[in-house]
């Protein structure tokens, strides 16, 4: 092969050792993150988030509530609490950080603007309060 690299069957992997050895610690790992950040979400101390309340649910719930205002205030100061700013938020949400303008529109109550499904969703994952998950297999 020119590209040096030798072409291995799954076969090939499931059988060896060092191959078994790294999915098993990934695991762990993996689980353990996971355990200790469901902890982080189930235990943290607020006053104004509650991961219980309907806008933490999937948009394909029948019961799901897009989250007010002050839902998404509560979760940018927590995030800022952490040391992160507005405009690393916004940065980190993909969207301007002029100003914070987008993400000012979100919070303030003055203005016609909701914060959109997709990035409220990766806002909460960003603040640690949901896990991404996929989709499984319809049946």
């Amino acid at each position: 092969m020119a590209s040096g690299f030798k072409k291995i069957e799954a076969s090939e992997l499931i059988m060896d050792k060092p191959f078994q050895d790294s999915i098993e610690s990934s695991i762990e790992s993996s689980n353990t993150r996971t355990f200790e950040h469901i902890l982080e979400m189930h235990f943290m101390k607020s006053d104004t988030i509650n991961i219980f309340s309907n806008c933490f649910l999937s948009k394909s719930n029948a019961n799901y509530e897009p989250p007010t205002k002050a839902q998404v205030q509560s979760v940018v100061d927590l995030i800022i609490s952490r040391g992160y700013s507005k405009r690393e938020i916004s940065r980190e949400l993909g969207i301007t950080t002029d100003n914070n303008r987008t993400l000012n529109y979100w919070v303030t109550e003055s203005r016609n603007t909701n914060i959109p499904h997709s990035a409220w969703v990766h806002l909460t994952i960003l603040a640690g309060l949901s896990l991404p998950t996929y989709l499984k297999k319809k049946d």
